[in-house]
């Protein structure tokens, strides 16, 4: 007994110790057997949704359960691509009448050609003697252009006297011989164009006739300079000129763009930066026309004297127009001079007109008047290709843009005549 209370008393005096220790064990216990259970139940759920994603993965994917599903989204594709290719013959058939091989210089046998490219809607190269067909006539088509607006020019009737003749000038637009002179050398070649010449020329003229059909229509009612809304053409470019003009105004001496390295053939180089991305703006390199297969956008650029009360109706009917320009800028410059605020500033109005560069008057009668400014437009102009069903269904597959057997990517949509 005396050993049991020896025992007892050790006990009741180290009691706190004994019981810390008992209840540490305590507590691994149960922090053991907890996390069994936890370690258990986790890796049930772990094979359970396991076996779910197995079961999910030896789904066939080829030959789904859910057939109507798939048939619903083709029947909505199909609908789709049926609205796509109505809408893009319909501005098609807009754009047509107005994209017309010249058929009265370049003949029979030339227009044979094109109109069985028409029907075929598949461009094939031209044959050597058709291309110079065309590089012989094709001038006789780009005066055709000037009498769209037509040009302030000096015209010489008989006078009174015997072998005396007198000078009329008629006329609505001012524009300058020289650049119709510099409009007409992109349509000369000293020897037989390529292909893709002949066909970039071609696409010239129709983009040059629309820019002109737009100036006319806003002149609609004119009889000369005075009462007309475009008073002069100063320039007019597209393509890659169109961006070297950019390129000049913001005095950066940029190269020509280019996507290769290395030495390029010249029928690249003029697929470099001639057309546009329709997603960016800007220009497309290394041979490519489009990131669309339904039209090509090609950068233009005017310089205009406009009457500034008539800007807007120019800006409208570049959008109206068959083939609509997307104008990105307008830049106004050497505006009209106010004379009163001319005075006020202790400056004659003779010598404020005499500062305003383009003021002063010309013999084709280049006289500004008090609304007249000088207008810069920049933009883009939409030229559709010849509809294809099957560019549409390689789009719903997710094939890439190529061109029809024996077609050049190039050259789709350039076989328009009537």
């Amino acid at each position: 007994m005396d050993q049991v209370r020896t025992y007892l008393k050790v006990v009741l005096k180290h009691h706190f110790w004994l019981l810390l220790g008992v209840l540490l064990l305590a507590a691994l216990w149960t922090w053991y057997s907890a996390q069994a259970a936890m370690t258990a139940k986790y890796q049930e759920s772990s094979s359970r949704i396991d076996s779910k994603f197995s079961a999910v993965e030896n789904v066939p994917h080829e030959n789904h359960p859910n057939t109507s599903f798939v048939e619903g989204i083709k029947k909505e594709q199909q609908e789709l691509s049926k609205q796509i290719l109505e809408a893009w013959e319909t501005l098609y058939d807009a754009q047509k009448v107005h994209l017309k091989w010249p058929e009265a210089e370049m003949g029979q046998e030339f227009m044979a050609f094109v109109n069985q490219e028409m029907a075929s809607r598949k461009t094939t190269e031209f044959p050597l003697n058709l291309r110079e067909i065309y590089r012989e006539h094709i001038d006789e088509a780009v005066p055709k252009l000037y009498e769209i607006v037509q040009p302030r020019q000096q015209m010489k009737e008989a006078g009174e006297k015997k072998d005396s003749k007198e000078i009329r000038i008629e006329g609505i637009v001012v524009w300058d011989e020289g650049k119709r002179n510099e409009l007409a050398s992109q349509f000369t070649w000293n020897a037989v164009p390529s292909d893709r010449k002949v066909r970039f020329a071609q696409e010239n003229l129709w983009v040059y006739e629309a820019l002109l059909n737009i100036i006319k229509k806003t002149n609609t009612g004119a009889v000369d300079p005075t009462t007309a809304a475009v008073k002069k053409i100063d320039e007019l470019a597209l393509g890659q000129k169109a961006h070297d003009t950019s390129r000049s105004r913001q005095g950066a001496a940029q190269s020509e763009p280019s996507g290769e390295q290395g030495e390029v053939d010249e029928d690249t180089k003029l697929l470099n930066g001639r057309y546009v991305d329709p997603n960016t703006g800007q220009p497309l390199t290394g041979g490519a026309t489009s990131t669309f297969k339904e039209l090509k956008l090609i950068p233009v650029y005017m310089k205009l004297v406009v009457d500034q009360r008539k800007l807007p109706d120019l800006l409208v009917n570049c959008a109206n127009w068959p083939l609509p320009v997307e104008v990105r800028q307008v830049k106004l410059t050497d505006l009209a001079v106010d004379e009163g605020a001319a005075i006020s500033r202790g400056q004659s109005p003779a010598a404020a007109k005499a500062s305003t560069p383009g003021a002063a008057g010309g013999a084709l009668g280049e006289e500004r008047g008090p609304f007249d400014a000088t207008v810069e437009i920049r933009g883009i102009i939409y030229l559709f290709n010849a509809p294809d069903r099957a560019l549409l269904q390689d789009s719903n597959t997710g094939a890439s843009g190529a061109a029809p057997s024996g077609a050049a990517p190039e050259s789709q949509g350039m076989m328009l005549s009537e």
